[in-house]
């Protein structure tokens, strides 16, 4: 039994893929709203609390979230529709 030699090649270059500059950007920004997640956990419980401060930080890191969920979702969006036109 003999292996076509561009079957091999063609199956190891659409298992490799290199990251691109737009990869990185989403990948960017998907960090930045992980730890933006985890800065408005963090004030959760002083706001419920009673605490002022945190329920502004809580709503400001809200709104920020809204803005960086919805450039991921953009990002990731560009970067499937290059993938796979």
């Amino acid at each position: 039994m003999s292996v076509d030699k561009n079957l091999v090649e063609y199956s190891a270059e659409a298992c490799i893929k290199p990251v691109t500059e737009d990869k990185m950007e989403f990948m960017a920004q998907y960090h930045k709203l992980v730890e933006l997640i985890k800065d408005i956990e963090r004030e959760v419980k002083p706001m419920y609390a009673g605490n002022k401060n945190s329920a502004e930080t809580v709503k400001k890191g809200l709104g920020s979230a809204r803005m960086l969920a919805r450039e991921c979702y953009q990002l990731n969006l560009n970067l499937y529709k290059q993938n796979h036109c």
